[in-house]
């Protein structure tokens, strides 16, 4: 995990676990759309459900995974509060919802 806040990295340098603000989608134009249309946008916030290839992302509620080659093209600013007011279920909230 990333401990300096204001780390700006491609997202494949992230661990599970920690949260980062999207900053830019330096990939493939038809990718970029159809991420963007996902939720991945600059500005937004998001955590790393897993790391490595693929990587499991989490917008919001929505989870989805990414190739690294993907990943590597989105760049993302480490650390940024944001998720307080909202905060990710963890494991057991998430299996008392089911």
């Amino acid at each position: 995990m990333i401990m300096n806040p204001e780390i700006e990295c491609p997202l494949t340098a992230c661990a599970a676990g920690d949260e980062a603000e999207i900053l830019e989608l330096a990939i493939d134009s038809g990718l970029a759309a159809r991420l963007r249309e996902l939720g991945l946008v600059a500005g937004s916030a998001l955590r790393v459900v897993s790391a490595g290839s693929p990587m499991i992302l989490e917008i919001g509620e929505t989870r989805f995974c990414l190739r690294g080659a993907e990943a590597d093209g989105i760049f993302v600013r480490v650390g940024q509060p944001g998720f307080a007011a909202a905060p990710f279920p963890s494991a057991l909230e998430e299996a008392d919802l089911a």
